[in-house]
């Protein structure tokens, strides 16, 4: 027992009470402190450092991170896994305005690769590597197609980048593709395992959604094609109630896929892009984009985004899903795609050009313009058709993607009669579509079918003037449908040979994305 000199029997008990009590208490604050403390708590965390002199330098932060407090340099992001929970997977990353485009693309996709190898790995494996065995020839057609395509994309991207803020976005997409394929190779090497991905693979995941247009030169026209996924759109309106209740959209988008893609990804992305490269130019108008996605892709391929402006409340809601087009006069070939014999090579894949809208469109007119640049008619990409919707000011537009045109129709005055609107991949315009010849003229002196009035035509022009710096292509228009309904019937699925012998046919980082995220 202590002893104090001078003190009495009572002072020196008294003493050594508090200095038990301390040490009890400090020895507390300890074991509280590392019980609050989450060392595994499954979200792994990575900052990417760049300066032109050293280059790009990912700092793995492992688990356990206050996700707001990662520094802000060009790039930050995290990766958890819930797929025992709930089947899905999150990522998050956001770039820095203050760093060159080209190193926030390529800084993201350093993140995404090296955050979620595993999950890429697996994904390969699932939809390209093992249904590739013994289809070695049409799989080797798909890789030299995507890599032909690729080069020609990227190099006529460079050519137009600085004037033409469509193809600043779709070049800063093979950037941040070839971010994600560079920060794969990295996870791998310090994993020191010894997996391998071919390079025109990664370019396979991102462009999934068109492969069925590779690899089919010596296929007859009549036999390829195009299957349309079950799959549909609902959009409801929920009107404000007794209570007071604020009135809703409501969104079910329901999409199909085979078995081995059943690895997904909630991702957000949010950059700091501008209209192009130069010193002082304009932000974009997105600010973030949410996706339903997988692995390896850098657009959804299930169709499914939110779109964020400046604000939070500045939010689009995009959803599509596959269009059944048909050849004119003929109900034996209804949704059958006729496609052209002529070399793809030019063509701007649909995951570049979708991207490339989100983050430059102001409206969902101007989301459809943008998706409309395509580099010649004979542009196969998957048809799709698109409900934009924004719940601040409950407008709703449907845009049809086309094989050779794209319509847009301002269906807010119906929808908001009808409160309701149903989309099975079925044409709400009356005409039908069909594709062009292989001998069409050039897409600048090509005659564009007239449309009826009662949707806007989009012209698929090589060039496009933009009106204003936020990438405005035209002036609004009030020009609302005719149709007082949408056919409910079910779209049957076609047989497709080509199909059958494909393989794999907000503003802060707040870090808490399942917890926010809009659940479909």
């Amino acid at each position: 027992m202590l002893k104090v000199v001078g003190a009495s029997w009572l002072q020196t008990r008294i003493a050594t009470y508090i200095l038990v009590a301390v040490a009890l208490m400090g020895i507390g604050a300890i074991i509280l402190g590392e019980f609050g403390r989450i060392d595994n708590d499954g979200t792994y965390a990575a900052v990417v450092t760049w300066n032109p002199k050293v280059g790009y330098k990912i700092d793995f932060w492992g688990q356990g991170n206050d996700l707001d407090t990662l520094p802000r340099r060009a790039a930050r992001g995290y990766y958890r896994t819930r797929i025992q929970e709930t089947g899905w997977s999150f990522v998050e990353i956001e770039t820095s305005p203050n760093y060159p485009d080209a190193v926030q693309a390529y800084a993201a996709g350093l993140l995404e690769g090296s955050l979620t190898w595993q999950l890429i790995h697996h994904h390969w494996h699932n939809t390209i590597e093992a249904p590739c065995i013994g289809r070695e020839e049409i799989c080797t057609k798909i890789r030299k197609g995507l890599k032909e395509n690729a080069q020609a994309t990227e190099d006529r991207a460079n050519a137009l980048a600085a004037d033409d803020p469509f193809w600043h976005m779709v070049r800063l997409f093979y950037t941040q593709l070839a971010g994600l394929e560079q920060g794969w190779r990295q996870a791998v090497k310090r994993s020191k395992n010894s997996a391998e991905i071919p390079h025109e693979d990664f370019l396979w995941l991102a462009m999934a959604s068109d492969i069925p247009n590779f690899g089919s030169e010596n296929h007859p026209t009549s036999e390829r094609n195009f299957n349309v996924e079950a799959g549909g759109i609902l959009v409801k309106s929920v009107p404000k109630d007794d209570n007071n209740h604020e009135a809703l959209i409501g969104i079910i988008h329901s999409t199909a896929a085979p078995y081995q893609k059943m690895l997904r990804l909630l991702k957000k992305y949010t950059f700091g892009y501008h209209l192009n490269s130069a010193k002082n130019s304009a932000r974009v108008a997105t600010r973030s984009v949410v996706a339903s996605s997988y692995p390896g892709a850098l657009s959804s391929q299930d169709e499914y985004y939110l779109l964020y402006g400046q604000k939070m409340e500045e939010i689009m809601i995009i959803a599509g899903t596959p269009l059944a087009p048909f050849k004119p006069d003929s109900e034996e070939t209804e949704g059958e795609i006729i496609v052209s014999e002529k070399s793809e090579s030019h063509t701007v894949m649909s995951s570049a050009r979708i991207m490339s809208s989100n983050w430059l469109a102001t409206s969902a007119l101007s989301w459809g313009r943008y998706l409309a640049r395509r580099r010649a008619p004979e542009d196969i990409s998957r048809p799709v058709q698109w409900i934009l919707t924004t719940p601040k000011n409950i407008s709703l537009w449907i845009i049809e993607q086309h094989p050779s045109e794209t319509h847009a129709i301002d269906y807010t005055k119906i929808f908001t009669t009808t409160k309701l609107l149903f989309c099975n991949g079925k044409s709400v315009f009356e005409h039908k579509k069909s594709i062009p010849s292989p001998t069409i003229a050039s897409p600048d002196l090509r005659e564009i079918q007239v449309p009826p009035e009662n949707g806007e035509h989009l012209q698929g022009v090589e060039r496009i003037e933009i009106q204003d710096q936020r990438g405005e292509i035209i002036q609004e228009t009030n020009k609302v449908g005719d149709s007082t309904s949408v056919s409910y019937e079910v779209n049957s699925t076609l047989n497709s040979k080509l199909l059958r012998e494909t393989p794999g046919a907000e503003e802060d980082f707040r870090g808490n994305f399942r917890s926010w995220i809009p659940w479909k």
